[in-house]
Parts: structure tokens; sequence; C-alpha cells
């Protein structure tokens, strides 16, 4: 007996034919939000190209337009250049997919986290210089599907073994401010456990444990570099005696957020001094001094990230992203509801913006000081945005895509404008649309003129 795996050839629900023609329709070449770049695969990260942008946030080195990498479920690293939605170097090497990215200019040197179990690693060549813009007649899959065969691969330089499931975060830091610290690799797993890595050996220093579920971001706490330590004195950071050290904030799958002070020789997790500002219930949570830890949402927590106040940002499958405020014994102070999981927050202080990026398909912009939500920019990914990247010279924000796709957003006052615009009209007419469903007065009117309705009701006079 012939058997099937078209969709189309078994049972489905009118729920599941309808979220299968709206992402159909999402997906048609003619969907330009975003002005997206269409890859072959799954983007599960992103990061910044830091040579492929100046340190005037102009073009980078070698007339490079501007470029980010990216990470894929095919097992590859791709460098995409922006401009000409081209990709100008494919890194090769892993056979599963990777799921997060470090990126060193000290040593040129870009990591990735996988799902083999290991963190691989590949010396960054200068980019090549970009072909020319796709023409405005040609499609961008089109354009980026070809140049991935002409572009130039580079192997894996070194594979860095030692954990014991898959890698979820990566964070690169250096053991004090400048070129004299040990450039340090952490790297957090899905069994739970933390290792810090020596980037110049790709010798494993040591491992952390103490979240029981699977770490999933990292972020290096801004407030543990001082003055001090900058002039080379080294500072007890944590009054444990540890000098010179860093502190890294993590978070996971079991909710809570961590502090560990990070040296090149031993690491440990910081205790968190009680507040006296807080109210009870944040209080009893704060209060697990002995372990460092904060407890802040209801279930796991994606990402984390530190704006320039040392303030920390969360996002969260509890449907919240929150600012957790470094003055209140990190209680928090605003929180942002969406309605579904949270999957990354970006800061940008210039325009005052907090953007997210949610399981939904959607990136939301909201006012940093009021929570307000400034925009919804709907209708571009078709799948879960699962990572976002701020280019904050540029007023850009990028979201990449399980649908494959990276797509740009901008945040200058007059692009929000139009977008808001946008969003009003495309509200006004789903409205619309419900009414005539419904059956509605105003969905009435529009199919009956006033003499047509007199006529049909002598009509139904007659018959009864």
């Amino acid at each position: 007996m012939a058997q099937s795996s078209d969709p189309g050839h078994f049972f489905q629900t009118d729920n599941a034919l309808h979220e299968s023609a709206r992402k159909a329709a999402k997906r048609a070449k003619s969907n330009t939000k975003g002005d997206p770049i269409t890859l072959p695969s799954k983007i599960l990260a992103i990061a910044a190209d830091p040579w492929g942008y100046g340190e005037d946030g102009e073009d980078g080195e070698d007339g490079d337009e501007g470029s980010v990498f990216v990470a894929e479920a095919a097992g590859t690293v791709k460098r995409v250049a922006l401009d000409s939605k081209t990709i100008t170097t494919t890194f090769t090497g892993p056979a599963a997919p990777l799921t997060s990215l470090a990126v060193s200019t000290r040593s040129r040197q870009i990591f990735a986290g996988c799902w083999d179990k290991s963190i691989w690693c590949w010396d960054v060549p200068s980019p090549p210089p970009p072909p020319p813009p796709p023409s405005s007649s040609s499609n961008t899959s089109a354009s980026t599907s070809n140049s991935t065969s002409r572009s130039p691969t580079q192997p894996a330089k070194r594979r860095l073994q030692g954990h014991a499931d898959f890698v979820k975060c990566l964070l690169l830091v250096n053991s004090s401010p400048g070129e004299k610290g040990k450039e340090l690799l952490v790297s957090g797993c899905a069994d739970g456990t933390i290792s810090v890595w020596d980037v110049e050996s790709g010798r494993k220093l040591y491992s952390l444990t103490g979240h029981t579920r699977a770490v999933l971001s990292l972020a290096l706490d801004p407030a543990s570099s001082t003055p001090e330590e900058e002039e080379g004195n080294g500072t007890d950071i944590d009054n444990n005696g540890s000098k010179g050290a860093v502190v890294v904030f993590s978070a996971g799958t079991d909710r809570t957020i961590r502090q560990w002070c990070i040296t090149p020789t031993t690491g440990h997790p910081i205790a968190i001094q009680p507040s006296t500002t807080t109210n009870g219930a944040n209080n009893d949570a704060n209060n697990n001094n002995n372990e460092g830890i904060i407890l802040a949402h209801e279930t796991s927590i994606d990402a984390i990230t530190f704006d320039t106040d040392a303030d920390l940002w969360t996002a969260s499958a509890d449907k919240t992203a929150k600012c957790l405020s470094r003055a209140h014994n990190w209680s928090p102070e605003l929180s942002l509801p969406h309605p579904d999981f949270v999957r990354d927050v970006v800061v940008d202080e210039e325009g005052g913006f907090v953007v997210t990026a949610c399981r939904d398909e959607e990136v939301r912009v909201w006012d940093r000081g009021t929570g307000e939500l400034r925009v919804v920019f709907a209708g571009g990914h078709w799948e879960e945005v699962t990572g976002l990247l701020l280019l904050e010279r540029r007023r850009l924000v990028l979201s990449v895509s399980i649908d494959g796709t990276i797509r740009r957003w901008s945040l200058k006052a007059r692009d929000l404008a139009r977008a808001v615009e946008e969003a009003r009209a495309v509200e006004d007419g789903r409205e619309k649309d419900r009414d005539e469903e419904m059956g509605t007065e105003t969905g009435k009117a529009s199919l009956l003129t006033e003499e047509e309705e007199r006529e049909l009701a002598e009509l139904l006079e007659e018959s009864e």
C-alpha cells in the first residue's frame, strides 16, 4: 500500500488549514517587509561583524559595506553582506545545528556553540569585495542562493570539546580591561553547567555548577570593570578576595538568574545582598543570597542583556520582557507583556526604545521610560523570531527567524511614524473583515441599499 508524507493527504483541522494558508501568504515573494535577505536554512543566532563596520559605524575595511554573521540549523556560519544581500563567506565543519555565536576582535576569531556538544572556532578572513547589489527586478532569495555556491568557504580552525550536552550560549570576556588580561570564552550548556575556556590555547579551564536546567543566556556585568581595574590595580569586586575578576550573569530554563565571579584560574557564585527597598514578594525571591539567585520570572529566561545604566533586561517564556533595577536589588521596575514567548531583547539607548522578538513572529518597539508599545513590525517573518541585533549608529534593528530570513527595521523617527500608520491601516482592514464575517450592521449596510432593504421587508411580510 502506497504511503504519503504530503500534509495535504491527511486530515487537518480548520485551524491548521487556516494557519498553513496564513504562513503561505506571508512566505510569498511579494512579502518585502523588512527588506528580507533569504538564506537556505533556519537562522538560530546573529552577531555583528566588527570588521564589516568601521569604528565610526560606517563602511568597514576593504570597502565592505557592512555585514553580519549568522548561525544556521544546517551547521554553517555565514557572513552576509547587508547592502548587496550576498553571502561573502561560509564557515564550514559542523554537521549539527549551531545555536549561538561569539566574535573575538582581539584574536580575530568567531566561535559557535553546537548541538554536537562542542564549540567550533574559525579564523575570520578579510571580507572580499562584495558583488554588485541585486537589480530591482531580481528577488532576494534567488540573489542570495546564487551567491551561496560562489562564496568562499572557511574550514574550522579548532573544535573545543568538554560539554556533555548541547552548547546553548557563548560569551567572550577579558580577565582585566585592555590587552593585558587573558581572553576567556564562557559557554552555557543544556545540562546546566557553565564552562570557561582559554581562547589562546583552546584549553578548558574549569566548570561552574548551580543551574538545574539548561543555561540559555550569558551577559557581562558592565559594573564589574572599575577605574581601579583599568589602572591595573585590581579590585575586590565581590568581597571574596578576587582581584581583577569580572562578573558574568547567567539565565536559563530553571527561571533563575545567577551571578558568577570569573577569573583565569577559578570561578564561583556571587551572593546577592539583601534589599531593604523592595516589597515583600521580591524580597523573598531575592533573599537566596547564599546561592546568588535572582528570581523575576515564572518560567524559562531566553535572553539577558545590560543597558548603559547597568540595569538588566530579560526576555522570558512567561510572555514578558522585564527591566530589573540594580539600585533596587534586581526588582522588576518595568514589565512588557507579550502574546507569546519572548525570545530576545535589545535596548536602543539613543532612541529611548526597547525592541523585543516574540514567538508570534513579530518584532515590537517599546518606549524605554513608560513601557508603552510604540509599534509592531508585523507581517514580515512567518515563523518565530529567534534573535535581534541592534545597529545603533545606523538606527536599524535586524531580526532573524526560523523562516530563514534576515529582516531590517528602521528606528528612525520618520520610519517609525510610517510603520505606525501602516499598522493602523492593517488593523482597520482586519476589523472590517471581522465585521463582515460576523454579519454586523456595518457589514449588512454595505450589502443592501435602503430601497433594497424596504423591498426585502415587503416580501417578508407577504410571505407571512
